[in-house]
């Protein structure tokens, strides 16, 4: 009877070749995991910013801003209609440092991203025309300033080289009913105005 079988050299030969299948795969998977995530981290924050567009032009954070004002809208009051329950493909986002900005303009509006999640992965203040893979950062969680100092009318904010103070908070509606009294959005007024 003759029984053939796999000699121990042929068994060490594949496991060698399956050894340098893995070597060669795993960078690129990782690379390609690595990407997909930013990708869906500044698909998040986009989809984010135009809902927050939508809401402000239905009126719901009250009146339109006036050439002189820019507009801080705190992440945790956008209501997404396909929820990511505050949550980036990395973690749950900080909602006391992530928020949006909204800037009157000659032509319209412009609309900046500032997010950041617990693991320090984030966007910084980028405007909605620059959001992509590319734009998001890693361990920018100690850059991030919370925005209550902001909104606090204690500090200054700066943004392109004009100082804006705290002059106005109102609180967010929905279709002329308030939603909730701890959702608030900010108007802050250029003092060199």
């Amino acid at each position: 009877m003759n029984k053939k079988g796999f000699t121990l050299i042929e068994i060490i030969a594949v496991i060698i070749i399956i050894g340098i299948i893995f070597i060669i795969t795993i960078p690129a998977v990782s690379k390609y995991i690595f990407s997909s995530d930013r990708t869906a981290y500044a698909s998040n924050v986009q989809a984010y910013l135009e809902t927050m567009k939508g809401e402000y032009e239905m009126l719901e954070y009250g009146e339109l801003l006036k050439d002189d004002e820019i507009m801080i809208v705190p992440m945790n009051n956008i209501t997404l209609e396909k929820s990511d329950n505050g949550k980036s493909p990395y973690g749950l986002y900080d909602m006391d440092k992530s928020y949006f900005i909204i800037i009157p303009e000659r032509k319209g509006y412009s609309f900046y991203a500032n997010v950041v999640d617990e693991t320090g992965v984030g966007i910084k203040l980028k405007p909605s025309n620059e959001l992509g893979k590319d734009v998001v950062l890693d361990d920018i969680g100690e850059e991030m300033e919370n925005i209550e100092i902001y909104t606090s009318g204690s500090v200054s904010y700066q943004f392109k080289g004009i100082n804006y103070e705290m002059c106005e908070t109102r609180t967010v509606t929905k279709e002329d009913e308030v939603v909730d009294d701890s959702l608030k959005v900010y108007v802050l007024c250029d003092m060199s105005a």
